[in-house]
């Protein structure tokens, strides 16, 4: 029996185990909120704006522990969620977006409300996919679920042409992937390790810089609280006063910059920091490398200053 893409894309959203869906509907995309409004296991959340979906997505993943999933459409649908794939991209957060896109034949033809949209989010996704076959849909999302759940966590875009929604493929659950180029690291570099747990054993004044990354270790054997039985003399959750100045309350402003202040003279009063959980503030502050402080980076490699 055969059955449209839009129908096998809602059949493997709910294999997947899709709960929520966030999504704004646009031309290209309307057959999947047909057959969307015609079930109700997912349950479909309408925002204003594609970077609010992308947004509430991560919000949902971080909340849950579950991949968030957005629907976009072309074009400026796509072009609006970059925001928010970016922000996954620097916080590790496992999001699938879907974006539609023109009809396959029209691709690279400047066709009315058409981005590259492999072009646009491969800067600021794990992985993408472009599907130009119905017959590839099921295996794609299969594969994107599983990219953007493992290993260090991140967006995954998979951009489906007006085409492939309408068309006709034959259908069956996907058990297994195999994706060759693609390799999950469970542990890291001994050696880093053990030059990193020397570094430790040796500091007077050891440091840990721990953030988001971190929440979704708790519990596991790579978590910051298995390493805090160490005497380290500072210990900073990052994520804390980052997300109070984020929220932009005037009556926190100064609590904030005050928690800052004193988080970077801590840092540079230390002889080595830890950093577990953070990509962007290792560059960002990176540069305490010139003020004698060793840095450590999550995974046991030392860290270099910026140039």
């Amino acid at each position: 029996m055969k059955v449209t893409g839009a129908e096998i894309f809602v059949e493997c959203l709910k294999r997947e185990g899709v709960k929520t869906l966030f999504a704004l509907p646009g031309g290209v995309v309307l057959k999947i909120f047909d057959v969307l409004h015609q079930q109700k296991d997912i349950d479909v959340i309408l925002t204003r704006h594609e970077q609010g979906a992308g947004h509430m997505a991560e919000g949902y993943a971080k909340a849950t522990g579950k991949p968030g999933v957005a629907l976009v459409t072309s074009g400026p649908g796509m072009s609006n969620i970059v925001t928010a794939l970016v922000d996954a991209s620097m916080d590790s957060v496992p999001l699938v977006c879907f974006s539609g896109q023109v009809s396959t034949s029209l691709i690279g033809n400047d066709a009315f409300q058409e981005a590259d949209n492999i072009g646009l989010s491969r800067p600021c996704t794990k992985y993408n996919f472009l599907v130009k076959d119905v017959n590839d849909l099921a295996v794609t999302i299969k594969e994107a679920f599983y990219i953007a759940t493992t290993g260090r966590p991140g967006p995954v875009l998979v951009d489906i042409p007006k085409d492939v929604f309408i068309a006709q493929g034959h259908y069956a659950p996907v058990s297994s992937i195999h994706l060759p180029g693609y390799k999950v690291f469970t542990e890291g570099h001994t050696g880093q390790i053990k030059r990193a747990a020397q570094l430790i054993r040796d500091a007077e004044k050891p440091f840990v810089y721990s953030t988001l990354g971190q929440l979704a270790a708790i519990g596991k054997r790579t978590g910051v609280a298995n390493i805090l039985g160490l005497n380290f003399s500072g210990f900073i959750a990052w994520f804390l006063w980052r997300t109070i100045y984020l929220s932009k309350l005037p009556r926190l402003e100064k609590k904030v910059r005050v928690a800052l202040n004193w988080t970077l003279d801590l840092f540079f009063s230390k002889d080595l920091a830890y950093w577990a959980g953070e990509t962007e503030a290792i560059s960002g502050l990176s540069s305490g490398a010139t003020f004698g402080v060793s840095l450590v980076g999550p995974d046991g490699n030392p860290v270099s200053p910026d140039p």
